[in-house]
């Protein structure tokens, strides 16, 4: 077997004041549109390989429309179980892309893996082991792992019970435990080897998946039923198969593990707490996609043709601001509402529709108290009067975005002291299950007077990349945590992380 080469390695590069504001070349969309009669098989979790490699056809695309009220769901709005073909919503021609039962919205912190590739590299002297999972680097012992191994893997982020020894060993030297959640652990952290062009950014940690029998005699139980006949040595199937069939499972719940978020202390609320979990069968949660979870960007042809909104990953806390009119088919499926809520919860000249105000986790109550050390979710929302203005919409919509500023993750987006903004990257059409269009939400953030994250223009991959490593490139020479790319076609989206940025905060 030929010798692999080294992982491509990258640099950190002087901070560029001009990534901000800098605009691509906006891509050309005169490319022919897509067959409507095409009998590609539709794969509906996005740039998640499977046994059936087909992919989902793009919409076509429109010019957008304005941002007017529209008629309820009972009075002519097309119900979310129309069909693939229903059309845009009654007084705007925003595109917005359909959501499926098996979009899965939680990121994965722990999930089955392959070794694509080993690399014994030397960096300042110093020689390392590194292999390579779904285009991520991680640092690993000397003789434990082999190319092709099924491995279980934990992202950057996670925080690992300091109560199981099991971690420990993939650390191989003593952990440094800290608090979080009121429980001891140890949070994953992006690991730099090296400097200057030798440098080598280590994300996460692989573990042998024997390691833990919890899983271990799932995994076993399925490997010996499958491995029968052709398939009884052929180890590089199996894994693949097991991989197929587990390949949106989260295992983070099974072992203990949680994603580490950098909380400010928060005010005790006796009374008027949350109003509970974030209603994601109401709306789509926040969570975008790794790059590395998207294995057929540059594999298929069809994303050649596809165009994608290129825009900055603003570092804050996720913050969703919603509006429901009592007679949309989903206002059932809301929190149920104290004795006592505050005045903007219940729009009483809207007939009773509910407007809400979620974090990434919870509802946020209107009356919960919002001492220094909050976020100021509520008072945000109010300061821009967001009722009023979705209100008068007349439109079941959620309004998706990041929450910066002081408190919030160190304030490393840099605003003033003591504010805190937010910042629109999304909106979602609750009637119709749909993410609206990203250039309609550009233009409807404006018009509601919201500010939208920096968009640094609409690009083809294939124009300004030709792998997922030219990608992390890209991210790593702007300014900011990384770059959201989201499809106008079928409104999918990915994140690539900087890890210029992640070295520079420790993260």
């Amino acid at each position: 077997m030929a010798p692999h080469e080294a992982p491509v390695v990258g640099s950190l590069r002087p901070f560029d004041p001009s990534a901000y504001a800098g605009k691509a070349k906006a891509a050309k969309t005169t490319g022919s549109a897509p067959d409507p009669t095409s009998d590609e098989e539709v794969d509906d979790n996005a740039n998640v390989q499977t046994l059936a490699a087909g992919q989902p056809s793009p919409e076509p695309q429109t010019s957008p429309g304005e941002l007017k009220p529209t008629l309820d769901a009972s009075s002519g709005e097309a119900s979310p179980s129309t069909g693939d073909t229903e059309s845009p919503s009654v007084g705007s021609s925003a595109i917005v892309a359909k959501l499926t039962p098996d979009d899965n919205d939680t990121r994965r912190l722990v999930s089955l893996r392959v070794i694509k590739k080993i690399y014994n590299v030397e960096v300042d002297d110093n020689r390392h082991i590194f292999a390579e999972v779904d285009g991520w680097t991680c640092k690993i012992p000397f003789r434990q792992y082999r190319e092709g191994e099924l491995v279980l893997y934990f992202q950057v982020d996670s925080f690992l019970p300091g109560a199981d020894d099991r971690f420990g060993k993939g650390f191989g030297k003593a952990r440094k435990l800290q608090m979080f959640d009121g429980k001891l652990g140890q949070r994953l952290k992006s690991e730099k080897f090296g400097c200057g062009e030798d440098k080598i950014v280590s994300q996460g940690m692989i573990m042998p998946v024997q390691t833990f029998p919890e899983i271990w005699k799932k995994l076993e139980v399925v490997r010996q039923f499958i491995s029968t006949g052709d398939m009884k040595q052929n180890i590089e199937l199996i894994n693949q198969t097991l991989l197929v069939m587990y390949r949106d499972r989260n295992w983070a719940e099974v072992l203990g593990v949680k994603k580490w978020e950098e909380t400010a202390p928060q005010p005790q609320q006796p009374e008027h707490r949350r109003l509970g979990m974030y209603p994601a069968g109401v709306f789509r949660r926040t969570d975008v996609q790794r790059v590395e979870d998207c294995p057929n960007l540059f594999k298929k042809q069809k994303y050649d043709k596809l165009v994608y909104q290129e825009s900055v990953k603003m570092d804050g806390a996720a913050m969703v601001a919603y509006y429901v009119k009592k007679s949309c088919t989903h206002f059932g499926l809301l929190n149920p509402l104290p004795e006592k809520v505050g005045p903007n919860t219940v729009l009483e000249g809207a007939q009773g529709a509910r407007f809400g105000v979620c974090s990434n986790k919870v509802e946020k109550n209107e009356l919960e108290e919002q001492g220094p050390g909050a976020f100021r979710y509520w008072e945000t929302a109010l300061r821009l009067d967001l009722p009023s203005k979705m209100s008068k919409l007349g439109r079941n919509i959620a309004i998706q975005g990041e929450l910066c500023g002081e408190l919030i993750q160190g304030n490393r987006e840099g605003l003033p002291e003591g504010e805190q903004e937010f910042f629109v990257y999304a909106m979602f059409d609750i009637d119709r299950q749909r993410f609206i269009n990203p250039r309609d939400v550009e233009m409807f953030a404006k018009e509601l007077g919201l500010k939208h994250v920096p968009v640094l223009g609409y690009v083809r991959l294939t124009g300004i990349a030709s792998s997922h490593q030219d990608l992390k490139k890209r991210a790593a020479q702007r300014k900011g945590e990384g770059l959201v790319f989201k499809c106008l076609a079928d409104g999918r989206r990915f994140k690539v992380i900087s890890s210029t940025y992640l070295l520079e905060h420790g993260i």
